[in-house]
């Protein structure tokens, strides 16, 4: 049996509670029926996807992540902005911009990708990009370009919120016809 993983930090309940007042003000703007929204309490930053992992290697797994994290600082993100992937004329996903005050963010990621490589059988695509994904382009709709540029402009720098990150989810995803619904598998502390 395989189990669909990801490692993610998870937003704070404060930032989650934002999260869903920017996107519901973006509804109201945007065409509704052609982005498909991130529901409450899934607001996360993503550092590495595996996919399917068989559920036999996932003690393995965690074994490889308790030791990636192993003496990494605790650390602060902000969250600022607005953008969309790939571009405003193309859009596939909308998402709040994430960093960290020094590259701090960039190594963990690089850590918990190393950890992640042997079990995810795809490589990662692109240059790593901080963001927490707020909603997804649903097939064959799209927004008013007009509309997004305009919303993406407004919020460009608007401060969102900052939060200190003291670990690194393990979590699973159940895909359904509403929304996908994670489980949490493992924690792993920051120091």
């Amino acid at each position: 049996m395989n189990l669909r993983l990801f490692c993610a930090l998870s937003a704070p309940p404060s930032l989650q509670e934002t999260f869903v007042a920017v996107a519901d003000s973006l509804r109201d703007s945007l065409s509704p029926a052609s982005i498909s929204w991130v529901k409450a309490g899934n607001f996360h930053l993503t550092l590495s996807f595996l996919g399917d992992v068989e559920t036999s290697r996932t003690d393995e797994l965690a074994l490889q992540l308790r030791a990636a994290c192993e003496g990494v600082v605790s650390f602060e993100l902000v969250c600022q902005g607005l953008g969309c992937f790939p571009n405003p004329n193309r859009p596939r996903v909308i998402w709040a911009g994430v960093q960290s005050a020094g590259d701090e963010l960039a190594q963990l990621q690089h850590r918990v990708a190393l950890a992640c490589a042997p079990f995810a059988p795809r490589e990662e695509k692109g240059r790593f990009q901080g963001h927490i994904t707020l909603g997804r382009i649903r097939a064959g709709k799209s927004p008013s370009r007009e509309a997004l540029t305009v919303e993406i402009e407004r919020n460009r720098d608007v401060l969102f919120g900052r939060w200190t990150v003291n670990q690194v989810d393990l979590l699973c995803s159940d895909l359904s016809q509403d929304a996908p619904r994670y489980t949490l598998m493992h924690q792993f502390p920051l120091s």
